[in-house]
């Protein structure tokens, strides 16, 4: 097995139960990886999500951006077992990216999407699929969402329900675990973000630290490239697609690219 000489800093949080798969793979490969949880969530509403899931006639469809959505889901679902499965058996739920499906797969539905990758992508196909339906859409999602999928739906006349059912926020202890990894491990050569609002969060404290300049960059996909180009962070890497496989090949190339002999 080829071993790829370097160190990354994951800024997303570690696997609660079992080894990372991230981490996994990427010590497999000889690299030092380290992770930092840069976020951290509260589920809001969660009386009133379970109350739409347990009337699927309303809409025409259920529509997920993120994990955290799902997460909401799990928790709100546990008052009473909603059947997932059987309420939403004859509606389209779409979801964006394959961790979204496998969270939303695991509390019942059927979903459709998980190929696309992103909203922008995902829109054209919610779409084509609801195109008879003049039912509302259900958009479960978070304080920080993007407005790619109600924005595109309302341009072609469809109404979406959205309900905020978490909240992100910086998590209060990165600042300490940045400063005990550097003092301990020294500057990793990479930084993987996997988020938009990870960037937007981080980015003081890099430059706070004085590191800012002494790593380089992998992004997860095109939303959290944009938004390190807009801090003046330059990207090194983008996944060329956004899953645990995408980000664990660009960040093994990237560290091959630098640290080949």
């Amino acid at each position: 097995m080829e071993v790829v000489k370097g160190s990354v800093l994951l800024f997303k949080a570690a696997k609660e139960h079992g080894q990372d798969p991230y981490e996994q793979a990427l010590k497999e490969k000889g690299i030092k990886v380290f992770s930092i949880p840069v976020l951290t969530f509260q589920y809001l509403n969660l009386e009133e999500l379970r109350k739409r899931l347990n009337s699927p006639d309303r809409y025409s469809c259920l529509v997920f951006t993120s994990q955290r959505a799902l997460d909401a889901v799990e928790l709100a679902i546990k008052v009473d077992n909603t059947p997932l499965d059987q309420l939403w058996k004859d509606r389209p739920v779409f979801v964006v990216g394959k961790t979204t499906a496998e969270a939303a797969e695991k509390v019942g539905f059927v979903t459709t999407g998980s190929d696309t990758g992103n909203a922008e992508a995902l829109a054209p196909v919610i779409l084509k699929n609801i195109s008879e339906d003049t039912r509302p859409v259900f958009f479960p999602c978070g304080n920080l969402r993007k407005e790619t999928i109600p924005h595109k739906l309302k341009e072609k006349g469809y109404t979406v329900d959205s309900l905020v059912v978490y909240e992100t926020s910086p998590n209060p202890d990165v600042r300490k675990n940045l400063q005990d990894l550097i003092q301990k491990e020294g500057v990793p050569e990479l930084v993987s973000y996997f988020s938009p609002s990870g960037v937007q969060f981080t980015k003081p404290l890099l430059e706070e630290l004085k590191i800012a300049n002494k790593t380089k960059y992998i992004s997860m996909g095109p939303s959290t490239t944009i938004e390190l180009e807009k801090q003046s962070m330059p990207v090194e890497g983008e996944a060329k697609k956004p899953t645990k496989e995408g980000v664990i090949e660009e960040i093994i190339h990237v560290l091959q690219k630098y640290n080949s002999v």
